[in-house]
């Protein structure tokens, strides 16, 4: 069950319970615990019937090809690859690849040649301002990682390997 879903089950739970002491305070006879049970059950139903239909409704559509979102790749490597894969993967999440932008031509490989390189992180503007890009996702490289940390913290030439590794992967 996810957050959101958490969060409206506990709301109408705690709706009932307040109006089952409210109607112990004011001695109503007609709110029982069986009338509270069936009005949270029936709400229950509701809502959750309503967030499938939904659900199963958005999905049929964006598996057509409505409502979805546009997405750009910034960067590649084996990360941007892993999600370009699961973007295509998966239709009816709502998402098309646009393309993605890095210095280099690196798509070609791996089954997504498919996926058009629109240019270097230098041509961003020119893209934004051609395409409709709803959403930009940015993959760090190793290197740039690596480079960002050694700037930070002073050449880590004298560590370890394992240590260069987890201060990357934590930089």
């Amino acid at each position: 069950m996810s957050k959101r879903s958490a969060t409206v089950y506990w709301t109408g739970f705690s709706i009932i319970l307040a109006l089952l002491i409210v109607a112990q305070i004011g001695r109503w006879r007609t709110i029982t615990i069986w009338t509270a049970a069936c009005v949270g059950l029936i709400a229950l139903l509701l809502i959750g019937g309503t967030r499938l239909l939904l659900r199963l409704n958005l999905r049929r559509l964006r598996l057509r090809g409505h409502n979805l979102k546009k997405l750009l790749i910034i960067g590649t490597g084996s990360r941007a690859e892993w999600f370009a894969k699961q973007v295509i993967r998966r239709p009816d999440l709502g998402y098309r690849l646009v393309g993605y932008v890095d210095s280099k031509v690196r798509f070609n490989n791996n089954g997504l040649s498919h996926v058009a390189w629109l240019g270097d992180v230098t041509d961003l503007p020119r893209i934004i301002s051609d395409e409709v890009i709803d959403l930009m996702i940015p993959v760090l490289f190793y290197w740039i990682r690596r480079r960002r940390w050694e700037r930070l913290h002073g050449h880590a030439a004298s560590e370890s390997p394992q240590k260069q590794q987890v201060a990357c992967e934590i930089g």
